[in-house]
């Protein structure tokens, strides 16, 4: 056979057929990238797809060449090209869908990899793609099925084991989350990140001994290790070890924590030393740990911020959308600033026979930044996210109630939306010394998002600005509002909660008053608190940090109630 003329050592084009010379190239590729010359060999194939006869194989291989220089960009279009050439190429179609995930495009990256799951049902690295794709996406219900038909494949891997709690967790099983970890451990004893997980969920349903020893055991495991430091300093508070504090104390001095990692150390640390009246130690834990967070997230855009609340307030009021629904339950937001006692009016409405907490849901939070004109939802619209909404809030409803809470507390910045999909729904709106409500806001590790939390004056104008935004809903009775000043309520408990079911359409129950005797998960900052009887002794508690809250005081802009007090 005579041999292919060549030019300068490659195939000269002029007399080698196309898929001689493709083949050429990813041979000659491969032996670049064999010899440690990447670069060398994604140029030869990128010789090769200029060449007219390039096929499917030399577009994969320098797509993945170019994926594993980090370059997902032209990857992908490398991928692109062939699933548009050849639709049915699993090659192309997974290799796009992960590459689609590299690049944070989950529900991009799900249309593929379930494609590829049909196509190789039995595919260990389908499984694992797909697994990772549902998770990411947030599709909770497939992300289950998917997580499970991966751990076949790897019954021990530990990321699988921690997504799957995860996804029990946000589907509102927390029992079989609960169990499942517990099973993990079991399986694989030296797993800190699963000890860890378990301890969240034990803290979460009220399990304070059982917590304390799964976090125990994960530094047991993972020596020195910030979260679940932190989850036994905010387990213990006052009666913590000194080894534990001395051991946090070590850790943060050091110097040697990022950020997110000095944030959720100091923020338990500076509790620790407020419940053992150390105030001025632990104002400067705190301090250090909003300045991490800061660092970490970024300041709230106040800018920006205020121009939203200004919209609501010159808006016209959005007038219902027109789509009542017989049978539905009857939907009570509890909405306040953080820390105002929210999660309290939701376990006493909770603990009523004829009443479902849903707890947090950010429905509205999100609505409000993807359609931030409440009036311009129209009525198709406006009954599909009825549905949506209901589906979501049944999640997380215990039982079947006829009255389901969703408390929210920063709904309150989102009523209008809520007036114009529910104009039947009712409000409670917490209200709390607005000095106790901004220290214990950033005293606590809030979620990210929160941005506001990092600062006492980010924290003063959300303060401000949610003040005024409910006495402008009362002005326009968007929707009927009751008030549960949280001092008055612990005083006279009752009293105020006969009104409180009065109000949201529900006759007595004795189980309101024992609220804190039910075993119920609660995910939120106040999840001991509400397990104890309510009482006083949060109530100014302000006082021990006057002068350090200075700038809050100055720049609160809300006027004081008949008995004086500056609520929320």
């Amino acid at each position: 056979m005579p041999r292919t003329p060549t030019q300068n050592g490659l195939p000269d084009p002029k007399h080698s057929d196309a898929a001689n010379q493709g083949s050429w190239f990813r041979q000659q590729a491969r032996a670049r990238l064999g010899a440690g010359d990447a670069e060398g060999a994604i140029d030869l194939l990128l010789r090769a797809a200029s060449s007219a006869g390039a096929d499917d194989a030399v577009h994969l291989d320098l797509g993945r060449l170019l994926a594993s220089r980090g370059d997902f960009g032209a990857a992908l279009s490398c991928f692109e090209r062939v699933v548009r050439a050849n639709p049915r190429s699993l090659d192309a179609r997974f290799l796009r869908g992960v590459t689609q995930l590299r690049v944070g495009q989950a529900l991009n990256a799900l249309t593929d990899l379930r494609w590829c799951a049909v196509a190789a049902p039995d595919d260990p690295s389908v499984r694992l793609a797909r697994a990772d794709a549902e998770f990411l996406a947030g599709a909770d219900g497939e992300a289950l099925a998917a997580i499970e038909a991966a751990l076949v494949v790897r019954p021990d891997d530990e990321v699988l084991l921690l997504r799957k709690g995860e996804v029990l967790t946000r589907l509102a099983r927390f029992d079989d989350a609960l169990r499942h970890f517990q099973s993990a451990t079991e399986r694989r004893r030296s797993s800190a990140g699963l000890w860890m997980a378990l301890a969240q969920a034990f803290e979460e349903a009220g399990e304070a001994d059982q917590a304390e020893r799964a976090y125990r055991e994960a530094l047991r495991w993972k020596d020195a290790w910030p979260q679940p430091l932190a989850g036994l300093l905010g387990l213990r508070r006052g009666d913590s070890s000194d080894a534990e504090i001395a051991m946090a104390q070590g850790l943060l001095h050091a110097g040697n924590l990022d950020a997110a990692d000095t944030a959720l150390l100091a923020y338990p640390l500076g509790r620790v030393h407020d419940a053992r009246g150390e105030y001025p130690r632990a104002f400067e834990c705190w301090r250090v740990a909003n300045e991490a967070r800061e660092r970490e997230v970024g300041p709230l855009e106040r800018s920006t911020f205020e121009a939203m609340i200004r919209r609501q307030l010159d808006a016209e009021i959005p007038r219902p959308a027109g789509i009542e629904r017989s049978g539905d339950p009857s939907l009570v937001f509890v909405v306040g600033m953080p820390r105002s006692g929210t999660t309290l009016v939701e376990q006493v409405l909770d603990a009523h026979p004829d009443a479902a907490g849903c707890g947090e849901l950010p429905f509205f939070a999100e609505l409000a930044q993807k359609v931030p004109d409440a009036g311009s939802i129209d009525p198709l619209a406006a009954r599909q996210l009825v549905e949506t909404y209901l589906a979501l809030a049944s999640r997380h409803a215990a039982g079947n109630g006829s009255v389901w809470i969703d408390k929210a507390p920063l709904n309150a910045l989102h009523l209008g939306h809520i007036a114009r999909l529910f104009p039947t729904a009712r409000v409670v709106w917490c209200r709390r010394d607005a000095r106790d409500v901004a220290l214990s806001i950033y005293s606590e590790n809030f979620a990210k998002a929160t941005r506001f939390a990092t600062s006492l004056e980010s924290i003063a104008a959300c303060i401000n600005a949610e003040y005024r935004l409910m006495r402008h809903w009362q002005r326009h009775a968007l929707l009927p509002i009751v008030e549960w000043p949280y001092e008055a309520a612990v005083l006279d408990f009752e009293r105020h909660v006969r009104t409180l079911l009065a109000f949201v359409g529900l006759s007595w129950s004795d189980a309101c008053l024992a609220f804190h005797e039910r075993k119920r998960v609660v995910q939120t900052p106040s999840r001991w608190q509400v397990r104890r009887p309510v009482g006083t002794g949060s109530v100014g508690r302000w006082r021990h940090y006057k002068d350090e809250l200075g700038p809050l005081i100055r720049a609160l802009d809300i006027p004081p109630d008949d008995d004086g007090v500056l609520r929320s």
